[in-house]
């Protein structure tokens, strides 16, 4: 997945402070969200729409 693309993804889900590292894949940022499960599920779904739709 290109960075931009995850970049635009995470944009969706309203994190703050967020810097792709290198073309690794890696995502750092920041979250005021305590529940690190909610947020893990969010990202995991927004990684899926995205992939579906660059598959299709």
């Amino acid at each position: 997945m290109p960075m931009a693309e995850l970049k635009k993804g995470f944009e969706k889900l309203m994190f703050e402070e967020f810097k792709t590292y290198l073309n690794s894949g890696n995502v750092i940022f920041s979250s005021d969200e305590d529940d690190t499960e909610k947020f893990t599920k969010q990202i995991g779904s927004q990684k899926q729409q995205m992939q579906t739709s660059a598959n299709i």
